[in-house]
């Protein structure tokens, strides 16, 4: 989170060196302790485990990893805007390894299961205790999309097999595994939280992943199905079960309110902060043919307005402040927004017209 704070504000006064390098050797310490007992160019799992309450383990965890990946990425380029591109190559180095690891096959101590053209769950670096090869784990798969750690027949794969089985995301927007499982080993609990039941964190992200993939109507059904459980109940519970009843000991955690704003700020505006500039890459919900924001946007200590037309699927016209924009880096569905290409309060316009 202090890495995006960063890209998305690049305020030196608060994000100081110091701050910097509490990160760095934090980040540091995980790679020097943790990558040594299975796959080498893996994080193993640790004590406490991952969120989906896999601490029984012996074996490197898709999902550390997977985070492990994005923080070394973000990592790099803040390294790189703060002058340290020593340290940058290095963690660059160190996420790259984790990367290929990540993406071998099971027999070679990675995650991909080619059988069924997924990730699974654990390994213990050689293939010979796996995790998640008898269900789908959905933390995983979705993230190693949504962090670039999965090339592009790795992401339709994974998409296929999840429209294969569409009781991974019904009725809810999706479930933390399917089928459910009972292996969990925080028994003090008195229930396991790993048995497909509901995090609308993960669901708000994989609606995300929908919308960008070209599932426009399933991804915009999944953001309602978000948006209409708060409206209704006022909240957003921690998890919530198959059978729609909700962990009632735990209390909503802030996190999970994430699942209200993560499909718009990073779906329908596709904002994306980077070393170069801010991405901007829209993408209409199922009807939606304009977007206009009411309040602004932020990004590197000045705000913004901006609205989005598509009469089309390919980026036709940019304006800013009313001026044809030529010279914005741009492709055709996104741009890169740099600190000096805008002023505080300009508004920004984007056009889509024509084919696919």
């Amino acid at each position: 989170m202090i890495l995006l704070y960063y890209l998305y504000t690049l305020d030196d006064t608060w994000f100081t060196d110091e701050k910097l390098l509490k990160v760095e050797k934090s980040v540091d310490y995980i790679i020097s302790h943790f990558m040594a007992m299975y796959n080498p160019d893996l994080v193993e799992v640790g004590i406490e485990g991952d969120w989906t309450e896999n601490t029984n383990w012996h074996a490197d965890n898709a999902n550390v990893n997977v985070n492990m990946y994005y923080v070394l990425r973000l990592l790099a380029q803040v390294e790189r805007l703060k002058g340290k591109s020593e340290s940058a190559r290095y963690h660059d180095l160190i996420a790259e390894r984790i990367k290929d690891a990540f993406n071998k096959e099971l027999s070679e101590g990675g995650f991909w299961d080619s059988k069924r053209g997924v990730y699974v769950h654990g390994n213990d670096g050689r293939g010979g205790r796996v995790y998640g090869d008898k269900y789908f784990e959905t933390t995983a798969n979705i993230f190693a999309i949504l962090y670039g750690i999965a090339e592009s027949d790795k992401v339709q794969s994974i998409l296929r097999y999840m429209d294969m089985f569409p009781d991974i995301e019904s009725p809810w927007p999706v479930k933390t595994n399917y089928p459910g499982r009972t292996d969990a080993r925080r028994t003090r609990y008195l229930y396991d939280v790993t048995n497909g039941d509901v995090w609308f964190f993960l669901g708000a992200h994989t609606a995300v992943i929908r919308l960008k993939n070209g599932y426009r109507e399933k991804g915009t059904k999944m953001y309602k199905v978000i948006r209409d459980y708060e409206e209704k109940e006022g909240t957003i519970h921690n998890n919530i079960y198959g059978d729609g009843s909700v962990n009632a000991d735990w209390s909503p955690e802030l996190g999970n309110y994430g699942g209200l704003f993560t499909p718009y700020v990073e779906g329908v505006l596709g904002l994306r902060p980077t070393e170069f500039g801010l991405i901007i890459s829209p993408t209409p919900l199922e009807g939606m043919a304009y977007l206009k924001t009411l309040n602004p946007l932020f990004y590197a200590g000045k705000n913004f307005y901006l609205s989005v037309e598509w009469k089309g699927e390919n980026l036709s016209e940019v304006y800013i402040d009313e001026e044809l924009a030529n010279n914005i880096i741009r492709d055709k569905n996104s741009i890169l927004l740099s600190p000096s290409s805008f002023r505080n309060g300009s508004e920004i316009k984007m056009v889509f017209k024509g084919g696919g």
